[in-house]
């Protein structure tokens, strides 16, 4: 008995009372275990997320009982559709989880539209209207995603249906509701400032006949009349006198649409032809108008507007803003001119912008988009055009060539307003920008490159620390070449058997005995172009293009094997081994490892992994789950670069290092700064107390080994005991018990 109360109680915690589906919670913890299962059964996950649409307009007209009652009825109908093994969940207000082991996504396609079309169906009998949108994900059984993910990609895929949905809404109220609006119908408004008004609001010619007194006459536009060089508005005999602008070929057309109107056949007009403007150039152009009629029947007005096709999807519906296309189109023009005038070109970019389509949604995100491009575009300068490019990306061309001291300006009031957190729709959130800007024709001289080249100053912009300005240099393109070469040349390299990669050993000695304990391993990397390149140039490199978890790899398993090889010399050798932050947040490199080891047949007491001061400061929990299995393996941590973080003596309490490496900033003035030497001894001091060891870094000359040596160091690793040499050389040092000392 007192068993069942516990089942009632466990499944009350778990479900959502008013849909009687799994809640919020639940339906995580169950996407969870269904991903493990799909694993194990190695077949296909698919999964769902529904939101309600127009809960909120059905709340607000019809009471929050009748919005309720929407969601059960949602509700009901995916829960009488689940088949076994499937679950659904109330994830938010209107939203549903619903997960659907081993299906196909054309399957719970056609499902979730079934359902949906029994919700059409008796829309027609019931007053409120029921609809979702639902956005699906299929996960395979070899993909490594968390419940968040998926669920993410589902709002993703979502979100671009509910775009859709209320797009289309929009378009059928404007088309279907605005005439039979009681309110619009009582609405009144002056009819003579009306053309003014419109001229005045749109990039399209408007032009007006008053057919009762003359159908011949026509006024058009200023801006028609200027673009076409007609000889003025209002024109006598129009059609001869806009019909000499109209391309051969298309004449036929354009007659016959203004004989349907001249001889009442038609109310509508609905052409397209070319017509060449006041440069001489061919341009599409839609003539769209409407006859107006009196009580009689008869023709009393004929208007409409004549678009220019070229300027078409030249706007970003998201900002209002002209797109990259217009930004393409207005920078070609500007450089084609004859006397082509010096002009300015900045790129904007928000920082991190991900961050909040993650942390609220892709729809918040979108508003911010459209937020910052008003703000930004209330401060520019006169003369200053704003266009949205990409994703989070703004162009703004000065018409007029800006100096560096304007453009900072400019910038400066940008970050003026991004200063403190920002607030939108009772959200909070933040952003900074990063920026870069060039002259033209002087920085480049056609579109391709004013594109590259601000892209280079833009990552220079995000190298350095975000947020600021970046001006363009030559000297930028060719260091973003020489990179691009460089990475293209190690991947070569790692696809050919990493030819070209070498590991150099430095000894690693006893502080009071001077005898060799171990050495780091060391990577080099030659190049068929520019010969041997530095660690700090190739090491980044490969980070950056994702190529050191394959390095990574080769590194590791090499220093093992050389390292098993010194134990024949040297039977407590021990090599220490550098990782990058990104081996380490690879979830296959532990197990790699481990099965190095095991290949290798060595005692993992004689490896090291090296990590740096500034990843081991993080101190999260996923990182100190890592740490306890490295040192689960028996493999040691050393911390790298100790005492350059900001954080030095405060991680040495939670970090789990073996060994401390004491940077060799500390041995560059230690035989005059006090502050030097204080600080070793009070690290070996502290560290002694703590069971961690201590090796110094950098120990170059006799004097400095002198000075040092006294300190209660454990180990020292320096010039004066040993360059990095290649593993061939250290090794035959060492079996001739000699070094570079």
């Amino acid at each position: 008995m007192q068993n069942e109360k516990s089942k009632s109680l466990h499944f009350t915690e778990e479900m959502d009372r008013l849909s009687t589906l799994l809640n919020r919670h639940a339906g995580e913890v169950c996407l969870e275990k269904e991903l493990k299962k799909a694993i194990l059964r190695n077949q296909l996950l698919c999964v769902a997320l529904i939101d309600i649409n127009d809960i909120t307009d059905i709340n607000t007209k019809y009471g929050h009982d009748a919005g309720d009652a929407v969601i059960q009825q949602v509700a009901q109908c995916l829960k009488q559709d689940l088949q076994q093994e499937e679950y659904a969940a109330r994830f938010s207000g209107d939203e549903f989880l619903c997960i659907y082991p081993a299906k196909q996504r054309q399957e719970i396609h056609d499902r979730l539209q079934k359902i949906m079309e029994y919700l059409a169906r008796k829309t027609d009998k019931d007053a409120i209207h029921i609809s979702f949108c639902y956005g699906l994900t299929l996960v395979e059984p070899t993909q490594k995603i968390t419940a968040k993910q998926v669920i993410m990609e589902c709002d993703d895929a979502m979100y671009q249906w509910k775009r859709r949905y209320h797009l289309d809404k929009a378009r059928y109220s404007i088309l279907h509701h605005f005439l039979e609006d009681e309110d619009a119908r009582q609405f009144s408004y002056d009819t003579k400032c009306l053309l003014h008004a419109l001229v005045a609001s749109t990039d399209d010619y408007i032009y007006v006949c008053n057919m009762a007194e003359d159908p011949s006459t026509f006024l058009y536009s200023q801006a028609m009349v200027k673009e076409f060089g007609l000889p003025q508005q209002v024109i006598h005999d129009a059609a001869l006198e806009w019909g000499k602008h109209i391309h051969e070929a298309d004449q036929q057309a354009f007659l016959e649409a203004n004989l349907a109107i001249a001889d009442n056949r038609s109310d509508c007009h609905n052409v397209e032809y070319r017509a060449k403007n006041c440069r001489g150039e061919w341009v599409w152009l839609r003539c769209r108008g409407h006859v107006e009629r009196d009580m009689d029947g008869n023709p009393i007005l004929f208007a409409g507007m004549i678009t220019d096709l070229s300027k078409k999807n030249k706007i970003d519906h998201l900002t209002g803003l002209f797109n990259k296309y217009e930004f393409e189109d207005t920078i070609e023009q500007m450089l084609t001119k004859k006397n082509t005038r010096p002009f300015s070109v900045m790129l904007l970019d928000l920082d991190n912008f991900s961050n909040i389509n993650k942390f609220h949604n892709h729809r918040f995100g979108d508003e911010v988009l459209a937020k910052t491009a008003q703000q930004i575009q209330s401060i520019l300068p006169q003369g200053a055009k704003m266009y949205r490019h990409d994703g989070d990306e703004f162009h703004v061309i000065f018409a007029q060539a800006a100096s560096k001291k304007q453009m900072e300006e400019v910038f400066a009031d940008i970050q003026h307003i991004y200063r403190t957190q920002q607030e939108l729709n009772d959200r909070k959130y933040h952003i900074t920008i990063s920026a870069a800007a060039l002259n033209c024709p002087d920085d480049a001289a056609d579109v391709m490159n004013i594109s590259k080249n601000l892209r280079y100053a833009l990552d220079h912009s995000k190298r350095n620390g975000r947020n600021r300005l970046t001006f363009y240099e030559k000297g930028m393109r060719l260091h973003e070449m020489r990179e691009l070469d460089l990475i293209e040349q190690l991947r070569y390299s790692i696809e050919h058997d990493f030819i070209g990669f070498a590991l150099h050993f430095q000894p690693q000695v006893d502080a009071n005995t001077k005898q060799i304990v171990g050495a780091e391993a060391l990577a080099r990397w030659k190049s068929d172009i520019y010969g041997n390149v530095p660690p700090l140039i190739f090491i980044p490199l490969l980070e950056k293009s994702g190529l050191i978890n394959e390095a990574g790899k080769w590194i590791f398993q090499k220093a093992v094997q050389y390292c098993k090889e010194m134990t024949t010399i040297l039977p407590t050798f021990c090599v220490s081994i550098n990782l990058s932050y990104i081996q380490l947040s690879d979830l296959q490199f532990l197990a790699f490892m481990q099965q190095v080891l095991k290949e290798e047949m060595i005692d993992p007491s004689h490896i090291i992994v090296e990590m740096t001061e500034s990843y081991m400061v993080k101190n999260d929990d996923m990182q100190q789950t890592l740490f306890h299995k490295i040192r689960a393996l028996g493999i040691r941590i050393a911390m790298d670069d100790f005492g350059t973080g900001f954080s030095s003596l405060g991680v040495l309490k939670k970090a789990p290092a073996d060994i401390v490496k004491i940077d060799k900033v500390f041995m560059k003035d230690v035989l005059t700064s006090n502050f030097d030497a204080t600080f070793i001894r009070f690290i070996v001091t502290l560290c002694h107390d703590v069971n961690i060891k201590v090796l110094l870094e950098g120990v170059e000359t006799k004097e400095e080994y002198e000075k040092v040596k006294t300190m209660g160091l454990d180990y020292i690793q320096g010039y004066y005991f040993g360059k990095p040499q290649p593993f061939q050389q250290f090794k035959k040092n060492c079996e001739n018990n000699t070094s570079d000392v």
